[in-house]
């Protein structure tokens, strides 16, 4: 079971509602991260509240990625 989000990321993190084709609205927090090493770059995280349909439709999504046998596209480097 995954953890309770912390206020202290409830506090920095700002909400997003993005429709998806196959469960519907998601409501998730964002946060976005400079990467101090990498000018220009950013690292975004998104999370669901714990227990809430948006994660319960999170887990359907990976379960049916997994299903499916589809991979996450990776970049190799100099891409």
């Amino acid at each position: 079971m995954a953890a309770p989000i912390s206020e202290e990321i409830l506090q920095r993190a700002r909400r997003h509602s993005p429709p998806h084709p196959v469960v519907g609205e998601l409501s998730l927090y964002f946060e976005k991260m400079l990467l101090p090493t990498d000018p220009g770059q950013m690292l975004v995280t998104y999370a669901a509240e714990p227990g809430s349909p948006s994660e319960a439709a999170l887990r359907l999504l990976a379960g049916a990625d997994r299903r499916s046998g589809a991979s996450s596209a990776r970049m190799s480097p100099g891409a």
